[in-house]
């Protein structure tokens, strides 16, 4: 990855944490910076991985489980 897209990333997940951040009406720059390194606000069953919490299979499991029927 070039320098200019590891730059966009990173100006893209700050732009994401800082609309998360006005919503709980705490924006301030060492806040987002800080929401931006770990943009997931929990680990429960609501916000976390379906695999681990349902068991469900990922996108790719189930193309290739399509794949296979045809």
């Amino acid at each position: 990855m070039s320098r200019a897209e590891r730059r966009h990333q990173k100006f893209r997940i700050r732009e994401r944490a800082r609309r998360i951040m006005r919503l709980w009406g705490t924006a301030n720059f060492d806040n987002v910076v800080r929401c931006a390194e770990n943009l997931c606000t929990c680990s429960g069953y609501c916000c976390g991985n379906p695999r681990k919490w349902f068991g469900e299979k990922t996108l790719q499991e189930k193309r290739a489980d399509e794949s296979m029927v045809e």
